[in-house]
Order: C-alpha cells, then structure tokens, then sequence
C-alpha cells in the first residue's frame, strides 16, 4: 500500500459521494469479487504440496497453496502432508 502513487488530476472520493457504500468504491477501473465458502472435501480435489509455494526468508515464512477445481473456481488452504 505505501507505493501507491495517486493520480493528482482525479477527485478525491469522500464519505459523502458514496453514502451507502461498505466499501471502497473505485470509478472505471477493473475490478474482481471473491467470495469465500468452505472447501468440500468429499467433491473437491485436496491439495498436496505441488499446489503450494514458500515464501520468505529462514526465519519467517508463509505457504501458500492454490489449485484450481471443477468449474472454475479456485481453492486455498493447507496441503494434507506436513512440512517439518
């Protein structure tokens, strides 16, 4: 977030242009929605570690797994094998 340029030329959205919004609302620009549900583990494929990346240094880390499932849509989680 603290290499966000913003553009000088463009209004600065207040509270009051938008006062039923819950959240931020950006003009012309792409935009995705994600929506979250619990992963079926009887339907959805599980995610072993071929699905996950480490990031970080030796010290602190983070892993991420994603995989893509039937239908388009996408998981994330955990992957069943631990990594010691």
């Amino acid at each position: 977030m603290s290499s966000i340029v913003l553009d000088p030329t463009q209004k600065v959205v207040t509270g009051n242009d938008y006062p039923g919004a819950l959240a931020s609302i950006q003009d012309n620009a792409p935009g995705y929605q994600l929506d979250f549900y619990p992963i079926d583990t009887v339907d959805d494929p599980y995610m072993t570690l071929d699905d996950c990346q480490l990031y970080g240094v030796d010290f602190l880390a983070v892993q991420v797994c994603l995989k893509e499932a039937p239908g388009g849509s996408m998981l994330a989680g955990t992957s069943l094998s631990k990594i010691i």
